[in-house]
C-alpha cells in the first residue's frame, strides 16, 4: 500500500498527545491526514467545551483560549488535508446508530481514505473475518493501533 490516507475523527483529536504523536507521523510521511469542516467544528465546540470547564470565562481566559486555538489550528492544517464533502451523507453499516458519524463515512469514502481513525469504538462497523472493522474498504481504527500500524514511534530525545 502506498502512503495510507486516514480520516482523522474528533475523539482523535481531543488529546493533545494523539495530535502531536498523528501529527509526527505526518510530518515523518508515514501517512497522509484528513480532517473536514464537519470536523473541524466539533473539534473547536469540544475544546471550547473543556477549556471553560477547567480554566472558566474571564476575560484572560478567553484570550488565552483563543491564542492556544489559533497557535493549534496553524500547526494542524500544516498536516492535514482538507475535504469537504456536502450531504446528502453517505448510507453506512446498518448498525450504525450515532447519526453525527455519517460525515466522517462520507468523507473517508469520498477522498477514498484506507482509515478513519477515531477513539469512538462503539460506532465502528461490525467485525470482519479478518477482526478487523471495516466497511466497503476503509478501516476504522483506534489512533494507538494505527500509530502501531505505521511503526510510528516517537523519538524521546
Amino acid at each position: 500500500m502506498d502512503k495510507p490516507i486516514a480520516v482523522v475523527d474528533t475523539s482523535a483529536l481531543v488529546s493533545a498527545s494523539t495530535r502531536r504523536r498523528l501529527i509526527l507521523a505526518a510530518q515523518e510521511n508515514l501517512c497522509k491526514l484528513y480532517w473536514s469542516p464537519w470536523i473541524i467544528a466539533e473539534l473547536t465546540r469540544v475544546l471550547t467545551v473543556h477549556w471553560i470547564e477547567r480554566h472558566g470565562t474571564s476575560k484572560q481566559s478567553l484570550i488565552t483560549m483563543s491564542k492556544a486555538s489559533k497557535t493549534m489550528m496553524t500547526w494542524l492544517t500544516t498536516f492535514f488535508d482538507i475535504a469537504d464533502p456536502k450531504p446528502p451523507w453517505e448510507k453506512a453499516w446498518p448498525a450504525l446508530s450515532d447519526a453525527d458519524d455519517l460525515p466522517i463515512y462520507t468523507t473517508a469514502s469520498r477522498i477514498k481514505a484506507n482509515f478513519v481513525v477515531s477513539e469512538n469504538t462503539r460506532d465502528f462497523p461490525p467485525l470482519d473475518k479478518l477482526g478487523r472493522h471495516i466497511w466497503n474498504g476503509i478501516e476504522y481504527i483506534h489512533p494507538q493501533e494505527f500509530l502501531a500500524r505505521l511503526e510510528f514511534e516517537e523519538d524521546e530525545t
